[in-house]
């Protein structure tokens, strides 16, 4: 079945109180109508007296059983437990994490055991709130025992995990999550540029984020809780898409989430466009102050056999996934490494063999036929890494001194 003949979704909501729950039938029905399978994820089952009123119980009982509707009961949520002195975690690192520093998990009912059975007897016992009697209030909470479903942990982790992997490489779907918390709260605009750091600690999930935010204000205390709701949000975003991959179902998101999504839509889609690559390479060549490719030396040629072994080396790939990530770094930073990079360049970069790199890094071969704007793109804005982060490493530095002026032959 398409995925988008599935929907799962609340049809209640918390009105400040958690026993104040607003029940949304009509919701159900009109989802019944749209799509081939509704899945609701429960407030512990108080949305079950509100439907048995309108369907009956014979009625709710054949929705369940038609598979038209089904029932997640359970909790799963992302929580931030790097200050929690009373973790297991934090004793083995001998402590809470300092303001700035956290630590993001999945939190939830167990999935077996007596916190799963209490968590689902407690939440049996609203159905005998509902106008019916005793013995069929008994049969509804057997029938429903057998099929309540769960969220999937790994799907959960598998948040958590998306999370950690965007903070780390400043997807700025992070920084607008960030920046959103700090409008609602205190109605001031730290901007759209990402103002933000993250340092992995290396114990298995804690990290720390630096950011600027001191100069709108903000305390320490408040700049951590701030930056840990944003965290927390993209967090949760990411729990819930990979929830539509386990139900295989869509979703709707609330109405602090929409953007969210809409922002990391916006950047897959962004990455799904060739035109992307381009883009990159203009922006890498405005700031870094790169000539074109009218700077050829006159006789120079083009080794193709050699050119298109090139393409399938694995260093020139991680040439293409750097620029693919480059998005992340601020004009002041790219331009920043250009500059080390030409100072570096003008006293290491002598010898009439080198005059090719130096070449590639000033004149910007991705307007080289066949390479194009994969590879070479890469090949010229990539060395804003080359001395500074990669140096010594395969792959970049060793791509352009060794293999890539391999495809050029004179000068």
């Amino acid at each position: 079945m398409d995925i988008r003949e599935r929907h799962f979704g609340r049809i209640a909501t918390e009105q400040g109180d958690p026993n104040h729950v607003v029940i949304d039938v009509g919701a159900l029905v009109r989802r019944l109508v749209l799509f081939e399978q509704c899945t609701i994820e429960s407030i512990m089952l108080k949305e079950v007296p509100a439907l048995i009123a309108v369907f009956g119980v014979q009625g709710f009982l054949k929705l369940l059983e038609s598979g038209a509707v089904r029932i997640v009961c359970d909790a799963m949520t992302a929580g931030q437990v790097g200050q929690t002195a009373t973790l297991k975690s934090t004793t083995d690192r001998g402590g809470p994490l300092p303001l700035g520093s956290y630590r993001i998990v999945s939190v939830g009912i167990p999935t077996e055991g007596a916190g799963r059975e209490s968590y689902v007897h407690n939440a049996l016992q609203e159905v005998h709130k509902a106008a019916i009697s005793f013995k069929e209030a008994k049969k509804v909470k057997l029938f429903l025992a057998s099929r309540l479903l769960t969220y999937s942990s790994d799907a959960a982790n598998a948040g958590i995990a998306d999370t950690k992997a965007e903070l780390l490489q400043k997807h700025p779907v992070v920084w607008e999550a960030i920046r959103h918390a700090i409008m609602k709260e205190t109605s001031t605009d730290p901007g759209p540029d990402p103002d933000f750091q993250v340092q992995d600690l290396g114990r298995d999930g804690d990290f720390r984020v630096s950011t600027g935010l001191s100069k709108h204000g903000l305390t320490p205390e408040q700049e951590h809780k701030l930056v840990e709701r944003g965290i927390l949000a993209v967090a949760g975003m990411n729990q819930r898409i990979h929830f539509m991959e386990s139900f295989g179902a869509v979703t709707g998101f609330q109405e602090d989430e929409v953007q969210l999504f809409e922002k990391k839509l916006s950047f897959i889609l962004r990455q799904l466009d060739p035109g992307a690559q381009e883009q990159r390479f203009e922006r890498i060549a405005t700031i870094g102050g790169l000539p074109g490719i009218e700077g050829l030396p006159a006789g120079t040629t083009i080794d193709v056999d050699q050119l298109l072994r090139l393409r399938d080396d694995d260093e020139c790939r991680e040439l293409r996934t750097w620029l693919r990530d480059v998005d992340s770094e601020t004009d002041d930073e790219i331009n920043a490494r250009f500059k080390s990079v030409r100072a570096r360049l003008a006293s290491t970069i002598e010898s009439r063999g080198a005059k090719i790199v130096r070449f590639l890094v000033t004149s910007g071969a991705g307007a080289i036929p066949v390479v194009g704007i994969a590879a070479g793109p890469l090949a010229s804005a990539g060395d804003s890494f080359l001395l500074e982060k990669v140096i010594g490493k395969p792959g970049p530095a060793t791509f352009l001194s060794k293999h890539y002026r391999s495809i050029f032959r004179g000068s």
